[in-house]
């Protein structure tokens, strides 16, 4: 069974945009390490609030993705965007139902 990841920032207002960018560029290489989709989202005034849902076949693999990004140079040009700590939340389905 496969885990929804959500990551939730909060962002410095002047640099959404260019944070949204950066996020996208990263993309391919979640996928390429075992995520299964990954989607950015923010609220509709673009205000400093992003999120981005990934789903991977278990949490294991999103740290250890996490764990190998984390020994990145980049880190450190990725945090001086945020305006505090991201925060990550593991979800599992327990129902859903589409429309048809």
């Amino acid at each position: 069974m496969s885990v929804t990841v959500v990551v939730s920032f909060k962002v410095k207002p002047s640099l959404v945009n260019e944070f949204i960018d950066l996020l996208q560029s990263h993309q391919s290489s979640m996928i390429q390490a075992g995520a299964k989709n990954v989607t950015l989202f923010t609220t509709p005034d673009r205000a400093n609030k992003v999120f981005e849902i990934e789903t991977w076949d278990s949490v294991d693999d999103h740290k250890e993705y996490v764990r190998m990004i984390s020994e990145s140079p980049e880190l450190e040009k990725f945090n001086g965007y945020l305006v505090e700590p991201y925060k990550v939340s593991y979800l599992e389905e327990v129902s859903r139902l589409d429309a048809f």
